[in-house]
């Protein structure tokens, strides 16, 4: 059973250690634990109390910031960024409860200068000794203009943005994975119960707008299920931009996603040895009109990556041919395509799996 005593949790937390970068017109900050606050303008009026992940293991047992988080490197400005002109990076795993799944999970943003948007990067790394599958989401305390209260949230499902309108707009769009699942609440002392966050996360039903009262929202918004494999990274990317008109926060949220092709997500074999096989999400997913697909093929195989339209028509072969052990990854252009949902499926041997994958032109 999880730890109870929530408010030594909140004092130890806020009392903890903190970092930041700010990129002209948007700021960001994280606590030892793993919850990223957004600020804007700069550093001085916060927007976000906490985004913070969820990962599921089953429906009793969700790794959560209250509950599970505790530090494994503490947040620090990486001098040399992976990605932009600033980077924020932590890591924090399940040691404070020791309660399953046993994760570890890399945070890193991402910021360019003079930039009204941010990219965050939650690396999920299963400890578990066998594969799970699992629900990934996030949780979503908004503090518009430094108060909690009254904010208005609402869901763009297509685009998978998530928008907050309080005197500002503050938008959050989840880039590598489609919304599976969106619940708002009013918050309450005590909501964060493992088994509440998992039927929010895997209901697959969606609250499409919410009118806070004076204690604000609290969202918890997940993807759709997968399965991860011990040791071996899955990675969930969000768009966060501030504007003071939707028109603008959408032309901010499109600025931040067209800096997704630049960015490698996965890793060389060289780092994880490859003892599977797996097809990755897409990334950036939603995409346009470019995307890459990953797989790893365990041994020498015939490996085919084919494309299909949501009616099984076949509309673009990626691979075929005779693959070695190893770490792949190749680029699929949609130009040519209608916006809607495809179907990619790798075939390696008898290992046969597909994903969804979501072109928005």
């Amino acid at each position: 059973m999880k730890k109870t005593l929530f408010f030594v949790v909140i004092i130890v937390k806020l009392i903890s250690g903190q970092n930041y970068f700010e990129t002209g017109s948007i700021g960001i900050r994280s606590d030892n634990f793993g919850g990223i606050s957004i600020y804007s303008p700069l550093m001085i009026t916060r927007q976000i109390d906490r985004i913070s992940i969820l990962v599921s293991r089953d429906s009793l047992n969700v790794f959560d910031y209250m509950g599970d988080a505790a530090s494994v490197t503490l947040p620090h400005k990486v001098t040399l960024p992976e990605f932009g002109d600033h980077q924020l990076s932590l890591s924090v795993d399940n040691s404070y409860s020791n309660n399953p799944p046993s994760i570890q999970v890399d945070v890193s943003a991402f910021g360019w200068v003079n930039s009204s948007y941010l990219l965050l990067r939650f690396k999920i790394t299963s400890r578990e000794p066998e594969p799970f599958n699992s629900y990934i989401g996030l949780e979503i305390l908004p503090i518009i203009n430094n108060s909690f209260g009254y904010e208005k949230v609402t869901l763009n499902h297509p685009n998978s943005i998530i928008s907050i309108y309080k005197k500002k707009y503050i938008g959050i769009r989840f880039l590598s994975d489609r919304i599976y699942s969106n619940k708002i609440n009013e918050w309450t002392a005590g909501y964060s119960k493992d088994q509440d966050y998992y039927q929010w996360m895997s209901s697959h039903k969606f609250d499409f707008e919410y009118t806070a009262g004076k204690d604000g929202s609290v969202i918890i918004s997940s993807i759709e299920s997968r399965m991860l494999q011990p040791n071996i990274p899955d990675s969930l990317w969000i768009a966060i931009a501030t504007a003071d008109t939707l028109t603008d926060l959408y032309r901010s949220i499109d600025s931040a996603s067209q800096r997704v092709p630049q960015i490698v997500t996965y890793l060389p074999e060289t780092e994880i040895p490859v003892s599977e096989y797996n097809l990755m999400q897409n990334y950036p997913n939603p995409f346009n009109p470019v995307t890459r697909i990953a797989f790893q093929i365990k041994e020498a195989t015939q490996v085919s990556l084919v494309i299909y339209d949501i009616l099984g028509r076949e509309v673009a072969e990626l691979v075929n041919g005779e693959y070695s052990r190893g770490s792949y990854s190749v680029d699929f252009n949609g130009t040519s395509l209608a916006n809607g949902v495809y179907l990619y499926r790798l075939t390696a041997g008898n290992f046969v799996m597909s994903r969804k994958m979501l072109l928005i032109k």
